[in-house]
């Protein structure tokens, strides 16, 4: 796999919504995959739009996972995105469109691509409590997004239903591409279902 979008573009990109590289020089990502393919190497495009950098947020605070007291989860500059949230229903394809218009990828992974509780620390977090996932949950069960995950809490079950059933919404909506990107399917991070709702990353 060679890292190619989201969190980071490793490409010349023409989409505001994601940040490139501030180490890219001419199109290395190119110069990489031509020299794979001559070799035989089939090579997958990682992508990972689990995260924005900072600036981004501060352009579009309404992409991103809000803990209960409102603030969003931040690491080390780059600030958790939801997958209710429109970076992630719509400018992530506008993003996968662009990349593999100008890379002939052999396939596509994408680096967590549900609802994470758990950060690269293995730190436990509450179920994000953005403006969307409020109204999507209020709406579909009458109920509010629990503080915390606890299985005693009467909302947890229904919470855990509820953010699958969004996981598996939007990975089904992934692989729907692949007829645009390429030909193959591969599932993959199934072994990580105990870190997400919905399995832990997807592949095209």
């Amino acid at each position: 796999t060679l890292n190619a979008a989201g969190i980071i573009a490793s490409y010349p990109t023409e989409v505001a919504q994601q940040k490139q590289s501030d180490y890219l020089t001419g199109d290395t990502l190119a110069d990489i995959l031509r020299e794979c393919h001559k070799a035989g190497i089939r090579v997958i495009a990682r992508c990972d739009f689990s995260k924005v950098h900072e600036t981004l947020y501060e352009e579009h605070p309404e992409w991103a996972y809000r803990q209960s007291s409102g603030q969003p989860l931040i690491y080390n500059g780059y600030v958790q995105t939801c997958i209710n949230g429109d970076y992630q229903q719509r400018y992530v394809y506008d993003i996968l469109r662009e990349l593999f218009s100008k890379y002939d990828f052999d396939g596509l992974f994408c680096n967590m691509s549900s609802t994470f509780v758990v950060d690269y620390e293995l730190q436990v977090h509450e179920p994000c409590h953005c403006k969307n996932c409020r109204r999507l949950f209020q709406e579909q069960t009458g109920m509010e997004i629990p503080d915390s995950l606890n299985p005693k809490d009467p909302a947890f079950g229904r919470y855990m239903a509820f953010i699958g059933a969004c996981s598996k919404k939007q990975k089904q909506r992934m692989y729907g591409l692949k007829d645009h990107l390429y030909c193959g399917l591969y599932r993959a991070g199934k072994e990580q279902g105990r870190r997400s709702a919905e399995g832990a990353e997807t592949g095209i």
